[in-house]
């Protein structure tokens, strides 16, 4: 294909295609379905499902990168299993770019990176003004082992043995690009004009959509945040006023010497029992940010590395490995080393949790140009994508009534974020979770020391 034959594709039309729907109608459902909170996958299936009314193409797939995981859906019309979706965390090497296409197609992969990051020549055959590929006619393209067979559906773009036409439309959200639109259909002509141009506009407008999305659930998680924060600080004010006199009359009464052997266990009981609740109201406390800070400098290495003598023994007794990557010279931050002491307890304490049968619990601390690292990194039963959503809420949890309270993750998250820090999180059911906190280094605003406000 020549410059020029690229220049006339708009002139061609085919009978192939069906007659598209009002886009603005369009735009308008995909903007609304965004709105509405469903889940990720479901939203996907939504909106490529209006690709498909909109273009009449065979095969709609979607590669998005989002917050350290990679998203891929396939919509497939006349098949069994009509839509695919699947998240898969980026590659462990930060330096490492995700892989896009499907298979081991080398030539595809560069395609991919190269509209990803803008180095398409728009006036070189296939490209339009925007960097999206476009063909009617996937055989004229020269890529080599283009329609190599894939055994099984993988994750990413590739182009199917049927495949006639073939066009790939990056997804912008603002200045960046976040995924891939890939249209394929079995039919030999696609009309520039009437598809790709419009899917162009769509793409955009998809783009739109996922970043209200993403407002949408931060501002409800907020919200939901903020109310049972309040609602857990006057709960927990009001607890330890009765659990300290609980505790008080049981810690008198066990002076008795006149006690049954029966009697005093029992009040042991009542005791350790007190306690325990007593933590738990700590840490809704910590939750609710109604606990005083002390913001000191910190090594971060040499506070995992003590906070981590109070936790080996435990790792030990679950047949767990403990693995440390602790550099020593590390730059120092402002925090309050009880709050990060208390985010390594409860990381430690989710993944030995989550490998019962023991396993390998990797601790690392890094840092690169703005911020200092921690991550906690276990190969335990891993998390589902619908659990992953709501780890960070409030009394959520998967684990048995004995075995947590659904606070430790928030209080997590609370106290991070209070120190103007992230947490990331990576995880494959059955094969492992890891959590990174990122905390920024000091600068003039935060190197004051003091209360948090």
């Amino acid at each position: 294909m020549t410059v020029s034959s690229l220049q006339s594709r708009s002139a061609r039309r085919h009978p192939g295609f069906r007659q598209q729907p009002d886009f603005r109608a369009l735009s308008n459902r995909i903007l609304e379905h965004a709105g509405t909170g469903i889940p990720r996958a479901q939203f996907l299936k939504e909106a490529s499902q209006i690709l498909i009314e909109f273009t009449g193409c065979d095969v709609v797939r979607l590669v998005l990168q989002d917050r350290g995981r990679r998203y891929c859906c396939e919509l497939t019309c006349g098949t069994s299993q009509p839509f695919r979706f699947e998240v898969t965390p980026n590659p462990p090497d930060e330096s490492a770019e995700i892989t896009w296409s499907a298979g081991k197609n080398e030539a595809l992969e560069q395609l991919c990176r190269d509209i990803m990051h803008k180095r398409i020549d728009p006036s070189a055959p296939w490209f339009t003004d925007n960097g999206s590929l476009f063909t009617s006619d996937v055989d004229s393209l020269p890529i080599d082992g283009l329609r190599e067979p894939c055994p099984e559906w993988g994750p990413g773009i590739h182009v199917d043995e049927d495949c006639r036409s073939f066009a790939l439309i990056p997804i912008e959200a603002g200045p960046e690009r976040i995924g891939l639109l890939q249209l394929q259909s079995a039919k030999k002509a696609l009309s520039y004009e009437r598809e790709i141009e419009p899917c162009e506009r769509l793409a955009q407008t998809l783009g739109i959509a996922l970043v209200h999305r993403r407002l949408q659930v931060e501002l409800r998680h907020a919200d939901r945040l903020a109310t049972i924060g309040l609602l857990g600080a006057g709960l927990a004010h009001d607890l330890n006023e009765s659990l300290a006199n609980i505790l008080g009359f049981a810690q008198l009464a066990a002076k008795d010497p006149a006690l049954t052997v029966q009697t005093r266990q029992d009040i042991e009981k009542i005791v350790s029992t007190t306690l325990h609740a007593r933590q738990v109201t700590t840490r809704l406390l910590v939750f609710a940010r109604e606990t005083p800070t002390e913001k000191t400098r910190v090594n971060l290495s040499s506070l995992v590395e003590d906070g981590l003598h109070f936790l080996q023994s435990r790792c030990a007794k679950a047949g767990i490995e403990l693995v440390r990557n602790l550099p020593k010279g590390l730059p120092e931050i402002t925090a309050d080393r009880t709050q990060m002491l208390q985010v390594l307890i409860n990381l430690v304490v989710n993944s030995v949790q989550a490998m019962p049968h023991g396993g390998r619990l990797t601790i690392t601390t890094a840092s690169d140009d703005a911020h200092v690292l921690l991550s906690v990194e276990d190969t335990g039963t891993g998390m589902s994508e619908e659990v992953m959503k709501d780890i960070f809420n409030p009394l959520f949890t998967t684990k048995d009534v004995d075995q947590g309270t659904g606070l430790g993750l928030p209080v997590v998250h609370g106290i991070v974020t209070s120190h103007g820090g992230t947490v990331a999180v990576e995880s494959t059911v059955d094969r492992g979770t890891k959590f990174v906190i990122r905390l920024p280094m000091d600068t003039p605003q935060n190197n004051s020391g003091g209360q948090d406000g």
